[in-house]
């Protein structure tokens, strides 16, 4: 699984990234929420696609919120599962990140096993909504 890890904190995209690689997961680095959607766009289609973006809320140049709706806009990357993780989202800012589409929230700090429920939850979600997506017009007999 490819996986595009977003967050300013040096020290902690370094320990993030590690973790996941110790999973077994390929990991993309970037520092904020430009540099992210920048690397986005530089991909090639014979690149590895990106399983999940997990990315932090709070970052200079591009937040975390804004970055998930420059993912969500976009018709290449709107269909790449996206989470959000911060130390300190009020409960109103959370339900905003829902209603923009998040697939997934986690609080800082958490632990690996965390994690890897979060990435599984993540991914799931996006296909139950793309699923509804899908069947929302039909009728079912």
């Amino acid at each position: 699984m490819v996986i595009l890890a977003v967050d300013d904190e040096k020290d902690f995209l370094e320990a993030f990234a590690s973790v996941l690689t110790t999973r077994g997961h390929s990991v993309l680095c970037a520092c904020d929420g430009r540099e992210a959607l920048n690397l986005l766009e530089s991909r090639k289609p014979s690149d590895a696609a990106i399983s999940i973006i997990i990315s932090d809320l709070l970052m200079p140049n591009l937040t975390g919120e804004e970055f998930l709706v420059e993912v969500k806009k976009s018709p290449i990357f709107s269909s790449i599962p996206f989470a959000i993780m911060s130390g300190n989202a009020t409960g109103d800012q959370v339900q905003k990140l829902w209603n923009l589409g998040v697939d997934g929230v986690i609080c800082k700090p958490f632990t690996a096993a965390d994690l890897s429920k979060l990435i599984e939850a993540t991914i799931k979600r996006k296909e139950e909504r793309d699923m509804q997506a899908l069947l929302g017009g039909l009728k079912i007999r």
